[in-house]
């Protein structure tokens, strides 16, 4: 799959970022997933995202990431964003409730404690959970925190 920016840039905040005081990020974390199956990508926000779809990181250094930071929005009644190691069916290796946060520009912070990890580098892969229903949430970015 063609790449959607150039490695390391990405239109507003990245899709992905790095911590404050955390090693510096291969190039690969400053873009915007490299895999979508259902969602789209909409200037610069992650939409249209329904139950059971998901987007792909890939090759993310887990060895010392203790939680993720992700910016969502929910003019509904939201759902629940899981990260898994490899597969949408893989290791669950947290999650978080989005509920409605007032609109879909409204835009909050949310922490996803990183509870199970296979260490080392994986694709992860955040999985969009609300059985029966569309319209979840919007995301803006993921920061993998140490």
């Amino acid at each position: 799959m063609k790449p959607l920016h150039r490695p390391g840039t990405r239109p507003g905040r990245p899709a992905l970022r790095q911590s404050p005081g955390a090693p510096a990020c291969p190039p690969d974390r400053g873009r915007k997933p490299t895999e979508l199956n259902g969602p789209k990508i909409q200037g610069k926000v992650i939409r249209s995202i329904a139950h059971d779809q998901w987007a792909r990181f890939r090759k993310i250094d887990l060895s010392s990431v203790s939680r993720v930071k992700v910016s969502a929005s929910s003019g509904t009644e939201g759902g629940t964003l899981e990260l898994r190691a490899g597969t949408p069916q893989g290791v669950l290796l947290g999650s978080v409730v989005i509920p409605g946060t007032g609109g879909w520009d409204k835009f909050q912070e949310f922490t996803i404690p990183v509870t199970q990890s296979p260490g080392g580098s994986a694709d992860v892969v955040a999985v969009f959970v609300n059985p029966g229903k569309g319209g979840l949430m919007n995301v803006d970015w993921f920061e993998f925190v140490k």
